[in-house]
């Protein structure tokens, strides 16, 4: 899916947020992890891009943490409401601009969550995506 705002000036660089279902079984899996390479090498290295992965769980990917893959999990059966979600990945909320020492010492997401695609490593997160170990529905 794509959606684009509507105004009159570009307010910064394109953000890209992949949304991932891995509820899928091995073949899917590798095709959408062809699609996903194929459309890195397509956007603008200057463009952000940011990774949500869901099954039973909701993972937020940090690709700002070049160390090892860190990603946050939310479970899949229970709401959260915006100021839990902020809180639980200690970021800002939009529009705070460079006040994170007001913000309580949260960090803005961009730089952990919203990486330029010539800086992350989304390239390899997408080679290792994990097929949902929980499925939906069993096979029959």
């Amino acid at each position: 899916m794509e959606y684009e705002l509507q105004s009159t000036a570009p307010a910064g660089p394109p953000i890209f947020l992949f949304v991932v279902d891995t509820c899928l079984d091995e073949e899917e899996m590798d095709e959408l992890k062809d699609s996903l390479q194929q459309t890195l090498n397509l956007i603008p290295e200057t463009a952000l891009v940011g990774l949500i992965t869901f099954g039973t769980h909701v993972m937020v990917h940090e690709l700002g943490f070049a160390d090892c893959p860190k990603s946050f999990v939310f479970r899949g059966t229970k709401e959260y409401n915006t100021q839990r979600v902020q809180d639980l990945l200690n970021i800002m909320p939009p529009n705070r601009g460079g006040a994170a020492q007001q913000a309580g010492g949260r960090e803005p997401a961009l730089g952990r969550f919203l990486m330029p695609v010539a800086e992350c490593r989304l390239r390899a997160y997408t080679n290792t995506l994990p097929l949902n170990i929980y499925r939906l529905y069993p096979q029959s």
